[in-house]
């Protein structure tokens, strides 16, 4: 080094280093957020399909209810047995459900539940009542039914959608059972 020079020449100025990109992240980070963004979409989907599963819950109780407001005879009988195999026929095959009456429906009522739901009573109510002339119902044996059928409905709509998640329950035919059920 030369005495006679200077030595703060030597010094180059100052320089600002690169700017930080606020976005670059860590590989953890990047994991974290594509982990919380997946599961964000496994929540939104399964709370999708749990509320179009039960969309038909609301209203087969309005018209359970307005079933149960009726006068305890063999149409009220009629209409709630109806109102059952709508909601069958959406959920299991028609080929399944559509032919059944008498003891082969209550039984195959009972078979997609997880215990039977109709006693002796209720079989006899469904199966010989309902075609018998004009005999109205004592009032406890028709509330009686009338939960018993709740319980039903209630069990296929909960389940048995949740079963068939992976098979596509046709839209359709949840339009026409909400169309007719509303059309009541």
């Amino acid at each position: 080094m030369n005495p006679t020079q200077n030595p703060l020449e030597q010094l180059r100025d100052i320089h600002l280093p690169d700017t930080i990109n606020s976005w670059i992240l860590a590989p953890g980070w990047w994991t974290v957020i594509i982990a919380l963004t997946v599961f964000s979409v496994y929540l939104a989907r399964r709370w999708f399909v749990r509320r179009s599963r039960l969309k038909l819950l609301k209203p087969a109780s309005i018209e359970l209810k307005a079933i149960e407001n009726l006068t305890p005879d063999n149409q009220a009988i009629t209409r709630l047995s109806a109102l059952l195999k709508r909601i069958c026929l959406i959920y299991y095959p028609a080929k399944k459900v559509a032919s059944l009456s008498g003891d082969d429906w209550i039984t195959f009522l009972n078979q997609h539940t997880d215990k039977p739901l109709l006693d002796e009573v209720s079989t006899k109510l469904f199966t010989q009542v309902a075609y018998q002339p004009a005999q109205i119902l004592e009032k406890s044996q028709w509330l009686k039914l009338v939960r018993q059928s709740e319980q039903i409905i209630n069990y296929i709509i909960r389940n048995e959608g949740q079963k068939n998640t992976g098979r596509i329950i046709n839209k359709t035919s949840q339009d026409k059972a909400l169309k007719m059920e509303s059309s009541q």
